[in-house]
């Protein structure tokens, strides 16, 4: 079943801020064992998986946004949490660098705090589009 583009734009915002508020997570987790010996970084995918739900196979920048299709049988986006064991730190094996988690963790908060801005805006559109209606 497809899905008017303001209910599907709003299902990918949803989706985005899922795996934006589990990235959160991992994130304040990794700080919480930065002196853990042996613990691994963790980070989050899931962006390749909204890609791959939202965007048209051969989407290019002359693509409308009338051709897009949002197919709500599709399942929820479902970030995946992932150790990243690339590189130790310290001697301990701990490879947690507190302030690179720090800033991702800043920049993770920006991008949920604008993808909740945009999706109250969407919102706010509905409201008005459904008043005009009424009238």
């Amino acid at each position: 079943m497809t899905q008017s583009l303001e209910m599907g734009t709003i299902d990918m915002f949803r989706d985005a801020m899922g795996g934006a508020a589990k990235r959160h997570e991992v994130f304040s987790n990794n700080l919480a064992n930065v002196n853990t010996p042996g613990y691994k970084r963790r980070d989050v995918s899931f962006k390749d998986q909204l890609k791959e739900k939202y965007m048209p196979d051969e989407f290019d920048r002359a693509t409308s946004f009338d051709d897009w299709k949002f197919d709500s049988d599709f399942d929820e986006v479902r970030p995946e949490v992932i150790e990243v064991d690339d590189t130790s730190m310290r001697n301990d094996e701990n490879n947690v660098d507190p302030d690179k988690e720090s800033a991702e963790l800043a920049k993770n908060t920006l991008y949920y705090n604008g993808l909740a801005q945009m999706t109250s805006k969407q919102f706010n559109n509905l409201t008005q589009l459904l008043g005009a209606l009424e009238q």
